[in-house]
């Protein structure tokens, strides 16, 4: 019987000829598994394998996350000491899944301190999982391939350059919101807390009424070129959310549809807004707080935004507007790379570039530094889907939940025809493997035969008597 040894997320079993350059280092200690049993031909069987994920006992599987870490969950922000089974939280896809389980917190875990590109950092344990694109061994090979590694093997291989992608923005239906959401843009940018009006030049107000129902334009006092715009009832509606005293973005203007919070997005552009010579997008505010939430907006649309720019305010304008005054006061600059139109301004669109899809920068996060920390609480949770993998931050990044599951685990036969049937494990049937602990199987079926660690391999070689050929990491 030949043996491959898998582990989760692999693509190509161990002991091909591919091997030497498809893996990173090799953890003894992986708590999950995969094992794929192939060119099995026993006593005139056809060809079978069986691909079986095991589960471990409690506590032996578990991938930890600082408490506080915040969690996107649907309608709001939570954190993972607050998560509970039942709950929902985003996939890597941005749909929804269920919370299966949250289980204990730990304490005394080695954790290490991860920073990302953007200036996102999170607190995970060491044996944490994280998929991530990366480069191969050899420098002179710039390819790169897809693998889980645990929190301790990135700390160890930073020069992979280890990339996570970026999660496309989770959707779901409109929102009730108390104003359209391009005009609050619109008015956040450049409106006024005591009219609730928007000033603008005459072109771009007419322009932007065109988007807006019940638009007023008026003139702005004795400037000729410039336009006021109101809309009914707005002044109300500010007001009553106690924006009159303080510009801000509700929460729930966070969970609008997509299409809602791109409107949003839209309106601030297009009010202070503009594009950089490179085609990149730059938006430029006084108000930190404000900023700070235009970043979340920013990140739940799927695009990365990078860390804030301060310009320092007391010193004289420089560039295309150099002695026309000076900077009163500090402000803050958030440039990024956008992949959809940040405008509906057709001057400031048309100036915008959208395809970097080939950009290595656009769609990933860099892990910059990983560094141990001194120990927090931290916990797991287990969550439905396929991949296991679920967003964490309000950069939304993509991280594995853990592997335990109070269940035994399904083996999935399959004949070389490529027919799948599932086979419940259980005495008499299957190996039982839970923490490493050695069950009952059938020594005459070698499809029912599963290991995880090396000397559980040798177990059953001896205990059976069966050849085995296991192929380990040369490494």
């Amino acid at each position: 019987v030949s043996v491959f040894h898998w582990r989760a997320g692999d693509s190509i079993p161990y002991g091909t000829p591919e091997h030497a350059n498809a893996y990173g280092p090799h953890d003894g200690m992986i708590k999950s598994a995969q094992t794929l049993f192939g060119t099995i031909d026993f006593l005139g069987f056809p060809q079978r394998y069986a691909l079986i994920e095991a589960a471990q006992a409690s506590g032996t599987a578990e991938f930890a996350l600082a408490l506080d870490t915040p969690v996107p969950v649907p309608g709001g922000m939570t954190t993972m000491g607050e998560l509970k089974a039942g709950d929902k939280v985003y996939d890597e896809n941005g749909l929804v899944q269920d919370v299966i389980q949250a289980h204990d917190v730990h304490c005394d875990e080695p954790c290490y301190r991860l920073v990302f590109s953007d200036g996102t950092e999170i607190i995970a344990d060491a044996q944490h999982k994280w998929q991530t694109r990366a480069n191969q061994k050899s420098k002179a090979d710039r390819s790169q391939f897809t693998a889980m590694w645990t929190t301790e093997q990135i700390a160890g291989s930073l020069w992979r350059k280890h990339a996570i992608p970026v999660a496309p923005a989770p959707d779901g239906p409109e929102a009730d919101l108390p104003a359209d959401p391009y005009w609050f843009g619109l008015w956040l940018g450049d409106g006024s807390r005591q009219s609730g009006a928007v000033t603008m030049l005459v072109a771009d107000a007419e322009e932007v009424a065109r988007y807006l129902d019940n638009a007023v334009i008026t003139e702005y006092g004795s400037t000729p070129n410039m336009r006021s715009i109101r809309i009914d009832g707005f002044h109300g509606v500010m007001h009553r959310l106690g924006l009159h005293k303080a510009k801000c973005i509700p929460e729930e203007y966070f969970h609008g549809s997509a299409k809602q919070r791109l409107a949003l997005l839209q309106g601030l552009m297009d009010a202070d807004g503009a594009v950089h010579a490179k085609g990149c997008v730059i938006l430029g505010l006084s108000d930190k707080l404000l900023m700070d939430q235009v970043r979340r907006l920013v990140n739940g649309l799927g695009m990365v935004a990078p860390k804030l720019s301060l310009c320092p305010g007391g010193r004289p304008v420089t560039g295309a507007s150099a002695g026309k005054g000076y900077i009163s006061r500090d402000s803050w600059k958030l440039t990024w790379n956008a992949p959809d139109l940040m405008f509906r301004l057709r001057r400031k669109a048309e100036r915008q570039r959208t395809d970097f899809a080939s950009s290595k920068i656009i769609g990933w996060r860099y892990i910059r530094s990983c560094k141990p920390v001194e120990s927090v609480l931290v916990r797991c949770i287990t969550v439905s889907g396929p991949s296991h993998l679920f967003l964490v931050t309000e950069a939304m990044i993509a991280t594995r939940n853990s592997d335990f599951d109070d269940q035994q685990p399904d083996a999935f036969i399959t004949d070389d025809q490529g027919r799948t049937s599932g086979l419940r494990q259980g005495p008499g049937e299957l190996w039982t493997l839970r923490a490493q602990s050695v069950g009952q199987f059938t020594p005459a079926d070698p499809s029912g035969f599963i290991k995880v660690w090396d000397q559980c391999v040798q177990a059953i070689s001896v205990t059976t008597g069966t050849p085995f050929r296991f192929f380990s990491d040369p490494g």
